[in-house]
């Protein structure tokens, strides 16, 4: 499967859209050199974010959330060099993961907020082509590291009151190193964690394909019917698990807060904010360190602004800031 493009809502993709969502940004930003990528997103309906950040205003995890403390290991520190090893960086740049019953539950809000979702950097089983689901087996790799510094950039600007994320360790540190710089702990939610593949998970693509064909090509092509040997069924969980945690974001006091996950978790989160069901878990796709937002308003149904944006990621480091 192909790349995924950061899509536009209300355009064709390939489109350039008329007003540019980030200031500051380079003359070649609009479609990548390489074939394929696409550098940027519409925007509709957004609103300007202050232009300084404020460095506070973190809240605790209310009643409805379940937080888990962080005892994992410290990640390691980021270089500020792209230069990597030959070996370590793929062809396609920093333009990584590919863009290809619960019943729907739209969300409203009780009050105005920004929701603004980051998936996790370029990982070393997405590296190796492996199963991930939700182990803590695989970490980010130097690219990952790179992809969330960028994310951390182009978010730079935005006053975040608040930051959630799954406490896997991929997506823990891809929240770390976006969140530095701002006071205020991480809020790590068992219900951000990602889908559970049971006997898939740790295996080669090639090997799952191999080892399960039916199960494995279900999960591809129809992984709303995906069943487990043991009788689980991962797309109902995954939503379920979508449903707490929007209530987590939602009863939090912030009004702008900051998600950091996992594709299929991600996946389920916009469906159900959009009142669509598991038939549709592969509707809307996320690259590695993609960004999606959502605006809600009380009384209304959450409203999806931004879908997969990928514009920092292969633009000029620096040159991209996002204000939703």
């Amino acid at each position: 499967m192909s790349a995924a493009r950061g899509t536009s809502l209300g355009r064709p993709a390939f489109q350039q859209p008329r007003r540019p969502f980030a200031r500051r940004t380079s003359p070649h930003e609009t479609l990548c050199s390489r074939r394929g990528h696409l550098k940027t997103s519409t925007v509709y309906g957004c609103r300007r974010a202050s232009t300084s950040p404020r460095r506070g205003g973190a809240h605790s995890c209310t009643s409805a959330c379940q937080e888990v403390n962080a005892n994992s290991p410290e990640s390691a520190s980021v270089t500020q060099d792209d230069t990597a090893p030959a070996e370590s960086r793929p062809s396609e740049g920093l333009l990584t993961g590919s863009a290809g019953s619960a019943p729907g539950l739209a969300v409203f809000s009780k009050r105005s907020k920004l929701i603004v979702l980051v998936r996790h950097g370029y990982s070393s089983w997405n590296q190796e082509g492996r199963v991930q689901g939700n182990s803590d087996h695989s970490v980010l790799t130097y690219l990952g590291r790179v992809q969330a510094r960028r994310c951390r950039q182009a978010l730079e600007d935005i006053n975040f009151d608040a930051c959630f994320s799954s406490p896997i360790t991929r997506a823990r540190v891809t929240a770390e190193m976006l969140w530095e710089g701002r006071s205020g702990e991480i809020i790590y939610n068992d219900y951000l964690k990602e889908a559970n593949l049971y006997e898939l998970q740790g295996l080669l693509n090639s090997e799952a394909k191999v080892i399960y064909p039916d199960r494995f090509a279900t999960w591809r092509n129809k992984p709303h019917e995906f069943v487990t040997e043991d009788g689980h069924r991962p797309v109902q969980e995954v939503f379920e698990s979508a449903v707490k945690a929007w209530r987590c974001i939602e009863d939090h006091p912030g009004d702008r807060i900051l998600v950091v996950t996992h594709k299929s978790i991600l996946r389920a989160m916009i469906d159900v904010a959009l009142g669509l069901g598991p038939e549709s878990f592969r509707a809307f796709d996320i690259n590695n360190a993609g960004i999606c937002a959502f605006a809600l308003k009380p009384g209304q149904p959450a409203v999806l602004t931004h879908l997969n944006l990928t514009f920092h990621l292969t633009s000029p480091e620096g040159t991209v800031k996002y204000n939703f």
